[in-house]
């Protein structure tokens, strides 16, 4: 049986954690991260912690209630927040924090928590005071600095904190002091530029697009040709559950790339993180619009034998977004010439040019789902669809990280998205685990192009905005 190919949230390793500092960032005394309350036992919260990042969430839970009854302490209501945001409950995770802060107006990771749910949804200028005020009150906590350097323009001031970095997670997070190290060889290479600079005019682009049929005369998504230096045109899923350019070691073959350091190719499948580059391009081009400075990931292994790559629409930040699959074009406008923003637009989360979505089944659970073109299914997690909806045929499928084990097509499944509602008739129901532990919040389930390419489909990633056209 041909393998059927699914991408969703193919992290560019690199490109995933930015480590930046802020303007008048300080350096301040490197310590271990530890609880504010005197009274907790730091192991508590130490342990309590390892659990959330290894994804044990129900045993970090047990552990966090547990100490809990005893009496109240923001330390412990701090990790019972970030529990609450991993789950997706934001609500539940913004009263665990603001409860910490009545306990202890001075708890650092309580105005992070606080910082990371308004950056999810949005509200940066909101987000930026709290990750200050945090940084203010702990200069040494290896999140706080990642999250306060975000909003950084200063190249100093970034090199500081990304040193910091590396040295406070050599020990205990030890990949994360690898990021760091590899974000400060791109900073030092572009000597403080950002990548990505758009040198063409700043004006309404129309891309054309072809199909993708990677398995015969179904399309199950759109390509983009992509020249980069110059180069012969490649052909990249376009795919709005990526970040960045990827490509596979034999297309990056005479295109005379530099490359800066490893890196790790990071999504869905069984193999963990596969082995990859990161390169710079000169010039990364698409018809009249032109980027220069671009990070491109050199992948050791093909992504996909029907494309090149892949491109994620982050490229495009600038511009508002409207993808039109039946016309197979792919126009961008500028903000300023854009519109007030349509009565159907729906409102998205933000997970670093990512964009989630709530939908409800018809069986009334509810969950973030990702928007996702370079999906070919919409896929649902399993603990979200009934047991006997899951007894499928299966299915092989193909993610960033090699094959997805234990996938089935199940039965039609209607979603209600932002007061519409949409219809797959096989969707696919698969373990969502991995790529939320990536990304640090529950995803539920995946709109892939199975329903996205049906119509046309408006992204704007600065504020956040997602319009699905009515299907054709």
């Amino acid at each position: 049986m041909a393998c059927e190919r699914i991408f969703a949230a193919a992290t560019i390793g690199l490109l995933a954690i930015a480590h930046f500092a802020p303007n008048g960032a300080r350096a301040g005394t490197l310590e271990s991260e530890a609880s504010t309350s005197a009274s907790l036992p730091a192991s508590t919260v130490s342990h309590a912690r390892q659990l959330l990042r290894a994804g044990q969430m129900d045993e970090a839970d047990r552990l966090v209630r547990n100490a809990l009854a005893g009496a109240p302490d923001d330390g412990l209501l701090c990790l019972a927040g970030e529990i609450e945001f991993r789950r997706a409950d934001f609500a539940g995770a913004s009263s665990a924090f603001a409860k910490a802060l009545e306990l202890n107006p001075e708890n650092a990771r309580a105005h992070w928590g606080l910082g990371r749910i308004d950056q999810l949804h949005f509200r940066a200028d909101s987000a930026r005071r709290r990750f200050s005020r945090a940084f203010s009150l702990n200069n040494r906590d290896i999140d706080i600095i990642t999250s306060y350097g975000e909003y950084v323009s200063d190249a100093a001031s970034r090199a500081i904190l990304l040193r910091n970095v590396a040295i406070l997670a050599q020990r205990e997070q030890p990949e994360r002091a690898e990021h760091a190290i590899a974000q400060l060889k791109v900073l030092e290479r572009l000597q403080g530029r950002s990548p990505g600079r758009l040198v063409s005019p700043y004006t309404a682009y129309r891309l054309p697009l072809t199909g993708f049929h990677p398995a015969g005369a179904n399309r199950n998504g759109l390509l983009i040709p992509v020249r980069i230096n110059g180069g012969k045109p490649l052909r990249l899923l376009l795919d709005t559950g990526a970040r960045g350019l990827s490509i596979d070691a034999r297309s990056a073959k005479k295109l005379d790339l530099e490359t800066l350091t490893a890196a790790g190719l990071r999504g869905l499948g069984d193999n963990g993180a596969t082995g990859s580059r990161l390169a710079l391009a000169r010039t990364v081009s698409m018809d009249d619009l032109v980027f220069e400075e671009c990070l491109v990931e050199v992948s050791d292994h093909s992504l996909t034998d029907a494309a090149d790559g892949v491109a994620g629409v982050d490229l495009f930040e600038r511009f508002q977004i409207h993808l039109d699959p039946a016309a197979r074009v792919l126009q961008l406008t500028p903000f300023e010439e854009t519109a007030p923003g349509s009565p159907n637009s729906i409102s998205a989360l933000g997970l670093r040019n990512l964009l989630l979505v709530n939908a409800r089944l018809d069986s009334g659970k509810e969950g973030l789902f990702l928007v996702d073109t370079g999906a070919a299914f919409t896929s649902v997690d399993r603990h979200m669809m009934p047991a006997a909806l899951q007894q499928g045929r299966p299915i092989d499928l193909q993610g960033a990280q090699g094959f997805l084990g234990g996938a089935t097509r199940v039965g039609p499944l209607e979603l209600q998205v932002g007061g519409r509602s949409i219809v797959d008739l096989a969707p696919v129901a698969l373990d969502l685990r991995q790529i939320s532990q990536i990304e640090g919040v529950e995803i539920s389930g995946i709109l892939g192009f199975s329903v996205l390419g049906r119509s046309s489909l408006k992204i704007d990633l600065r504020n956040g905005k997602v319009e699905f056209a009515r299907a054709r």
